[in-house]
């Protein structure tokens, strides 16, 4: 008996499985942020530690909207890649843009992302 492929070189062939692996690779990449944003805004930006934590809970808040209009927005697409690859290049540009921006610039760009169709 000949096993078939598996589960994983299946997904990969497959349009689901690369927009499954990039959506779990944006999700990672927006919680790893939200959770150790706090810590680099206190240490490497010299906010205070309450303003670091408000700016952290406010990049997890802000992506709830975002989950939500972008999901309901993709089931009614028939463009998917415009809902997975579009928020996940946009996010990947600002999350580049975090450690050169002024501190100031940080609350508008620590929340743009977001609100992203895919995005928090």
């Amino acid at each position: 008996m000949t096993a078939g492929p598996g589960p994983v070189r299946w997904g990969m062939r497959s349009r689901a499985g690369i927009y499954g692996l990039a959506l779990f690779g944006g999700y990672g990449a927006y919680f790893t942020t939200s959770q150790l944003f706090s810590e680099y805004v206190t240490l490497d930006r010299h906010f205070d530690p309450s303003a670091g934590g408000l700016l952290s809970a406010l990049i997890a808040l802000a992506g709830i909207p975002g989950s939500l209009l972008g999901g309901y927005w993709a089931d009614r697409s028939r463009n998917l890649r415009m809902f997975v690859v579009g928020p996940l290049v946009v996010v990947a540009a600002l999350l580049a843009l975090i450690p050169v921006v002024p501190a100031s610039a940080l609350w508008v760009l620590g929340t743009c992302p977001s609100h992203l169709p895919f995005s928090g």
